[in-house]
């Protein structure tokens, strides 16, 4: 009787932590919105740093995260002694020297360690960096391309 009632709470206990688990996990995830254009397909997505908005493309091919010297300087970072070379898709060459930066999407706060690179960097018009795998390697991540979402864990 007594191995009975043990088993029981034992089975009660595991099943509160699964369902707690679950619903930790729910809530945990951060649903990104984005814009995209399907002609070039590219991901944009837009957040706010030191107050001032800021727009990313999405570029899984892109190993580290970068943003124009220009956009950096209105911000508040962090400085690291970090250099870097890195080359495009089209063979072009950036050099940049690590930062960290605080982004803020929706209500959610990241951190964010990015190479400062010349503003003449072949970006579009309006597009303050390239949000490279690094980041979504850090926080876990995917993209629901139906929904026009990125689902950060």
């Amino acid at each position: 009787m007594i191995w009975i009632i043990v088993t029981l709470g034992i089975l009660l206990s595991l099943e509160s932590f699964i369902i707690f688990k679950l619903i930790k996990e729910e809530f945990s995830r951060v649903c990104i919105p984005f814009n995209s254009d399907y002609n070039q397909g590219v991901i944009y997505i837009e957040c706010t740093c030191s107050g001032r908005n800021l727009c990313f493309i999405v570029d899984t091919g892109c190993s580290n995260t970068t943003i124009k010297q220009e956009s950096l300087n209105e911000l508040t970072y962090k400085k690291h002694r970090r250099k870097f070379k890195q080359y495009g898709i089209i063979g072009e060459s950036f050099n940049g020297i690590l930062r960290s930066i605080t982004i803020q999407i929706a209500e959610h706060h990241f951190e964010v360690f990015c190479y400062a690179i010349d503003n003449n960097s072949n970006l579009p018009k309006g597009v303050d960096g390239l949000l490279g795998s690094d980041f979504f390697s850090k926080y876990g991540w995917s993209i629901d391309y139906k929904q026009k979402y990125i689902i950060i864990n």
